[in-house]
């Protein structure tokens, strides 16, 4: 024998599945942004930077500050929970010099890419579009800084980098 739902039943089981349904899609958009995908041209060029003898920090630093997935991924790993600087790392120089060059290259390696003519789901044209924008923004924000002498350039040209990262959530 089937006991028939109350429609005050009903429609609170609808209201929570409603709650769980907008946890849910945030929670897939948040671990979509884990695997945003570098421009290939970034991603390579920062691997050809790690697999020189003695690689620069300077030059992964400027390789990774060009691309927001690239930071995205470098600053999530180094403020991973595990670690002892967890949360505090808040520049790309920072988290290079927290990582090491052995495990930028082993993240640049596992890094998903798109290629500039390449339209691939969940993100179309999204990453080459708010790559471009960011790197505009990142760069209006450097020439300020320097003209102000600001003293904690690092970490407004990641801040400047990033500053739309939600959008790419909302996406």
């Amino acid at each position: 024998m089937e006991i028939a739902a109350t429609p005050q039943a009903v429609s609170e089981r609808e209201a929570s599945e409603a709650r769980g349904g907008h946890g849910r899609r945030l929670t897939r958009a948040l671990e979509a942004l884990e695997v945003f995908p570098a421009l290939a041209e970034s991603r390579d060029r920062l691997l050809r930077v790690v697999g020189e003898e003695r690689p620069s920090t300077g030059d992964m630093v400027g390789t990774v500050e060009t691309d927001p997935a690239l930071a995205i991924a470098v600053l999530r790993v180094a403020n991973r929970p595990s670690s002892p600087r967890a949360g505090n790392v808040a520049s790309i120089r920072h988290a290079v010099d927290v990582l090491g060059a052995d495990a930028v290259e082993s993240l640049a390696s596992r890094t998903d890419v798109f290629d500039f003519f390449e339209r691939r789901q969940p993100w179309h044209s999204a990453p080459e579009r708010f790559r471009l924008h960011a790197i505009a923004v990142q760069r209006a924000a450097d020439r300020i800084a320097r003209e102000i002498d600001h003293p904690d350039r690092d970490e407004l040209l990641v801040a400047a980098l990033l500053h739309d990262v939600g959008k790419l959530v909302l996406v």
